[in-house]
């Protein structure tokens, strides 16, 4: 199929900015504690198996996510900074000269001539400090040199001892924690630094999260410093993702924004100092399958757009040996790329270049081509490459492997995408349909709602007047979203949902073409803005024209947190089932609200109570009444639990203990030996950058 793509235009600045709010520094309402782990829910525990909705999840570097007891590995990068002498740069940018070990842990500054840094630092939880367990953080490190603490009062020192200091966090004063390193010694260098916050768990159970020793009082408290790398990923991360069937890594493994290429044999690894953080590099992907084991849930990747054949194929061969035989992956190609505004734009662009590079001619079969159905056909062209790739690679266990056909909000783009006629046409009519399990496209709901002028077709004029009644406009834009009765807007005649299954509806008669699946990749509200200075007014802009946009903000914002909303959900996913749509992967499950760039999350932040959480509340409540629908669904994974280490595991830290009237304090906590092994063999600083990929990916050598 040829089609038109006049359709698209008008999503650029509707359906498009996603991505765009987790490409700034964000703000969160002040935390009001942790749920001790009596009060949390605990029947989701080991029913992931049944459920019918996935999400997607966020970037490592995201701290409320908080990923990682440790969460040193997040910071993405040295920082080469400089005193008084040069003005304090924040980063000269001359990584160069650092000398690293194999692991790139800094063995040295370097000898050039003319260095400006007098040291280097680690900065962690930029602008989500609010979303931080409040308390006192244990650091520890092994080597010798001089290591400075900074920002106060939210990162104040509390003791310190050689090997283990006590920095005490403020979650309140929202800012971030500077880790600032210098006089190395090369024959002892700095190494296996830790960054680990207040708390552990109870028994065994990596979900059972305990503030302190008087929380578990029917098993052992062991505490995070005392686990050691037993446990690497935080138990309140983990019990906010219990609910999911099905975790989407596409913003974890920075799809949109690592443009690139990163040869597999250079990629992030585990024991690396610094793990890719999903902005500039990719984290290890060994951590999508241990997170998913965990969780017995069922990962979905993406392929970034670059990834030639032998890419594809190290990462399909790594999936088959490290996820468990009970689970199931779905591969998807890329991310959005019908998608023509930033930062989608940059891949699907590079995409549409190839495609007209492979398809040079301005018509097919007599009709005229657009270069968007070039692109979707190259889309097609490569999922189905990558399909025939993974399932070679798993052989035997091939069955296991979803692939899944990137679609839109509207019906062309993936039925371009299945048919692949030009594509089709150099393999004697093969449509790219014939190896994908599903359909995978994006049914939001209220992005309509455009805080662009009336003359350009938003909607600002009327939201402004909402604002002013006296609810704040609440009740004016609910009302709108259940019934579409108040804007008249022809993209949503009979409300916010209704328009959504519209969307959902199109694209399952183009996946019951194929006889395949219709799943959500990203799902749930849209409110955001999209107009210029609504997607630039935020705190550090004082533009004059900004505070009825900020209004506009905050009134999005409120809406997510109303409980109307989490009635609008109900009603949003009971819908999609009896739309035909199976599996939905809901955006996302955590993001703190930052007005200008949305309000993504089911949950503000994994520190969130649950019950303040409309969202979660209702995809839970949802899960539990509506077990998964569609034929094989089920999926059984075993329980989780850790493997203890031995109390001499980590000098210096406290044994685990039975319950008591409080952990120990930090004075009572002897510091870490001195001594430490022989320093690794030294090498150049790596893994600094590698140029843009010109040429397109290799095709597949089998057949798709």
């Amino acid at each position: 199929m040829v089609g038109s793509t006049a359709r698209w235009a008008r999503l650029a600045g509707v359906v498009s900015l996603i991505m765009i709010g987790a490409l700034a520094a964000m703000w969160f309402v002040p935390q009001r504690g942790l749920t001790p782990p009596d009060e949390q829910p605990r029947d989701v525990i080991g029913t992931a198996s049944q459920s019918p909705i996935g999400t997607n999840v966020g970037k490592l570097g995201s701290p409320e996510m908080l990923w990682l007891v440790d969460q040193r590995p997040t910071a993405g990068n040295w920082l080469t900074q400089c005193d008084e002498s040069c003005g304090y740069t924040w980063d000269t940018g001359e990584q160069r000269d650092l000398v690293l070990d194999e692991h790139g842990w800094v063995v040295s500054f370097g000898n050039r001539p003319g260095r400006r840094f007098t040291h280097v630092a680690l900065a962690l939880f930029n602008g989500a400090g609010r979303t931080l367990p409040a308390g006192d953080w244990v650091i520890r490190y092994d080597g010798r040199a001089q290591i400075d603490y900074d920002f106060a009062p939210f990162a104040v020192p509390v003791s310190r001892s050689p090997g283990r200091d006590v920095i005490r966090i403020t979650p309140e004063h929202d800012s971030l924690l500077r880790i600032r390193i210098s006089q190395i010694d090369p024959a002892n260098h700095l190494r296996n630094l830790r960054v680990l916050p207040p708390g552990g768990i109870c028994g065994d159970s990596p979900f059972a999260y305990a503030a302190g020793a008087a929380d578990c009082p029917a098993g052992t408290f062991h505490a995070f410093e005392q686990l050691g790398d037993a446990l690497r990923f935080h138990p309140l991360l983990l019990r906010a993702l219990q609910p999911y069937r099905t975790l989407r890594f596409m913003q974890f493994q920075g799809t949109v924004e690592v443009l690139d290429a990163e040869p597999w044999a250079r990629r992030s690894r585990v024991e690396d100092a610094l793990w890719g953080d999903g902005w500039t590099r990719i984290p290890p992907i060994e951590l999508i399958f241990e997170v998913s084991n965990l969780l017995g849930a069922e990962p979905w990747v993406n392929m970034p757009y670059w990834a030639d054949d032998a890419y594809v194929r190290a990462f399909a061969r790594l999936a088959r040996e490290q996820l468990v035989t009970t689970l199931p992956i779905w591969v998807e190609y890329s991310n959005e790329v019908w998608n023509g505004a930033y930062p989608f734009s940059l891949s699907g662009n590079q995409i549409e270049a190839w495609a007209v590079a492979r398809w040079p001619g301005d018509t097919f079969n007599g009709e005229p081509i657009s270069r968007f159905t070039k692109r979707m056909n190259y889309v097609g062209m490569r999922s189905a490459q990558i399909c025939a790739i993974w399932r070679e690679v798993w052989g035997a266990d091939a069955e296991r492997v979803r692939c899944v056909m990137p679609g839109g909000p509207f019906g062309f783009a993936g039925s371009e995408a299945l048919a692949c006629p030009l594509y089709a046409a150099e393999r004697g009519g093969q449509s790219c349909a014939a190896q994908m399990s599903a359909l995978a496209v994006a049914p939001y709901f209220g992005g309509y709602i455009s805080d662009l002028p009336a003359s350009q077709g938003g909607h600002f004029e009327q939201l402004r007047t909402w604002i002013r009644s006296p609810n704040g406009g609440l009740d004016e834009l609910f009302e709108e979203l259940r019934t579409g009765s108040l804007l008249d807007s022809p993209d949503a005649p009979d409300g916010a949902i209704a328009a959504a299954m519209a969307i959902a509806a199109e694209n399952r008669a183009v996946a019951q073409r194929y006889g395949i699946m219709l799943v959500a990749y990203e799902a749930g509200q849209h409110l955001t803005p999209v107009s210029p200075l609504g997607t630039s007014c935020d705190d550090w802009n004082a533009d004059p024209g900004c505070p009825p946009y900020r209004e506009i903000q905050d009134l999005f914002v409120a809406a997510n947190r109303d409980p109307r909303m989490g009635q609008l959900y109900r009603d949003y996913l009971t819908a999609w089932r009896a739309a035909g749509g199976t599996l939905m992967m809901h955006y996302q499950a955590i993001f703190r609200p930052y007005g200008r760039f949305g309000s993504w999350g089911a949950q503000e932040a994994a520190t969130q109570q649950g019950s303040e959480a409309v969202k979660y509340q209702a995809i839970r409540a949802f899960i539990a009444a509506n077990p998964c629908w569609w034929s094989g669904c089920r999926v059984v994974a075993p329980p989780p639990t850790v493997a203890l280490p031995t109390a001499t595991a980590l000098p210096g830290a406290p044994t685990a203990t039975p319950a008591a009237p409080g952990p120990p304090t930090a004075t009572a906590l002897p510091g870490a030996p001195t001594a430490t092994p022989a320093a690794p063999g030294m090498v150049p600083a790596h893994r600094l950058g590698i140029p843009f990929l010109q040429g397109a990916p290799r095709d597949a050598g089998i057949s798709a």
